[in-house]
């Protein structure tokens, strides 16, 4: 095996599997001290790989695949990192029938991850076996969600013979419908241990698809539950119309109670005022320009995702971002001189500037706790040490170490505080929406859970997983609809035992 030329902190353990321009592989990271699965595509289809972690980074779900860390190679390669799911894809099951039960597992976390997908307006576009990962515990995650596009639709013809939907074939362009008929083709297979369209040549197997028929299950002396029988010879209909119109109504026809699954995040929102005072630092030509920020509020006001966002900014501008995490084994001269692919680190502060002064640099320092004051204290004195190095030559630094802190008051003159402040009525409507995708709630429950949340971004998605939980929010259609209209005004939100604020 020849091992990818890409950054050091990357160890490559083996090639998890590759088909048409990509690569997966298995990595150590030595900055996050632990495996992850590296996608590498070549330079003509980064724009597409490039696409698909913002996607997944925005839209996070149980059963979407967690992407961490994105990255282009001089060679116009890019990748990205995800998490690793032991045990292989749904494709290593097929060609012989599986149990019904765990077919309905499988199809349920599917459903459950393509119907929070399709509320936010993507379409997945190549769903196939190989696409879904099964790993220990009964986890099911999509992954390759770039084919097919945002919006209700996707253009252009791409897509799996044998999975895409025979209108796809005919130039139509894929929708929600057609990733649901991918789906009932996959169950289809995992419940006879038979393809619907078997064939010789891709060419047999797109004209039977444009037939349309499909036999019934029985036929290969199968005993389906009639549910799921039901539900599957729906989903592989010839004519779109006749399919079920979304994920929610194709889990209601064999009786899943929890559509919904775990919503893990959404989009950041409301915070560019924030970001362009960081930007300006960063990018300042002035000597002496702050080279420590503390980004402060309350818990749940979002300041983790506030420097994951500007993070995720510098690397778009192909500038420079290092995870410093106190919390690992790895020393923080180690990781630097890893991430930064240093040759020493004697003279850290020097090496540094001459690195700012290629491209901006952010070193997000991801402290213990709040109250860890051997990390604070490692990075103010790499911070002062580089603004006096700075204020010393005479040039900017382009240098920004910046952590979550309670400073407040008197900053010194090489540091300065950013405090991030409840999220206004535009915005907290916007932050409700990218969270939970497409919505019709009225402006009166929006207006009660500003109240009750005080515009708290984290205290947000806990009243919102707390009514999820207690059936007063739910999704018809990909939809999201509060039940109980007439209980707006009297609304609570009863404390989590785990709330959810991220800090």
């Amino acid at each position: 095996m020849n091992n990818p030329s890409i950054p050091k902190r990357y160890a490559v353990r083996c090639l998890l599997g590759e088909g048409g321009s990509s690569r997966v592989y298995r990595v150590q990271d030595s900055i996050r001290d632990r495996e992850l699965a590296l996608k590498l595509v070549t330079a003509a289809e980064s724009a597409f790989l490039r696409r698909e972690f913002d996607t997944l980074r925005q839209i996070r779900h149980e059963n979407l695949i967690q992407v961490f860390d994105w990255g282009a190679l001089p060679s116009g390669e890019a990748y990205y990192t995800m998490e690793l799911i032991e045990g292989g894809d749904w494709s290593g099951r097929m060609g012989k029938a599986q149990p019904a039960d765990d077919v309905r597992h499988i199809l349920t976390g599917l459903l459950r991850g393509l119907a929070h997908l399709h509320c936010h307006g993507e379409i997945h576009g190549d769903l196939k076996p190989a696409n879904i990962l099964l790993g220990a515990g009964g986890v099911v995650k999509i992954t390759d969600v770039g084919m097919g596009g945002s919006g209700r639709s996707a253009s252009g013809l791409s897509g799996t013979p044998g999975y895409a939907a025979p209108e796809v074939w005919e130039g139509s362009r894929a929708d929600v419908r057609s990733d649901l008929y991918s789906v009932g083709v996959m169950t289809y297979e995992a419940l006879t241990g038979k393809h619907p369209f078997a064939g010789r040549t891709v060419r047999e197997v797109i004209s039977g698809q444009l037939e349309g028929w499909v036999p019934s299950p029985g036929v290969h002396g199968r005993q389906v539950p009639a549910d799921l029988e039901r539900v599957v010879m729906r989903a592989v209909e010839r004519k779109p119309g006749l399919r079920q119109g979304s994920a929610d109504e194709f889990m209601e026809g064999f009786g899943v109670e929890d559509r919904i699954g775990e919503i893990l995040g959404g989009k950041l929102v409301g915070r560019e005022k924030e970001i362009a005072e960081i930007e300006k630092l960063l990018y300042s030509e002035e000597p002496g320009t702050p080279t420590l920020l503390y980004v402060t509020g309350e818990p749940g006001i979002g300041k983790t995702a506030l420097l994951n966002e500007i993070a995720h900014r510098l690397l778009n501008a192909a500038a420079r971002v290092v995870d410093l995490d106190f919390s690992i084994r790895v020393s923080p001269e180690e990781q630097l001189s890893t991430s930064l692919e240093l040759s020493a680190t004697s003279d850290l502060p020097k090496l540094l500037l001459d690195l700012g002064n290629d491209s901006p640099l952010l070193i997000h320092a991801r402290l213990r706790n709040l109250d860890d004051p051997a990390s604070e204290s490692f990075c103010r004195s790499l911070a002062r040490y580089v603004w006096a190095l700075s204020m010393e030559v005479g040039r900017a630094s382009h240098i920004l170490f910046a952590l979550r802190g309670s400073k407040t008051e008197h900053p010194d003159r090489f540091e300065q505080v950013i405090r991030v402040s409840p999220l206004s009525g535009t915005h907290f409507g916007g932050a409700l929406r990218y969270f939970l995708g497409a919505e019709d709630l009225k402006s009166e429950l929006v207006a009660k859970l500003m109240s009750l949340t005080g515009g708290n971004p984290g205290m947000l998605r806990s009243a919102l997983v707390s009514l999820i939980d207690r059936r007063l929010l739910d999704r018809r259609d990909g939809i999201w609809r509060f039940r109980e209209a007439t209980q707006i005004q009297s609304l609570s939100i009863e404390p989590e035992s785990n709330p959810w604020f991220p800090a």
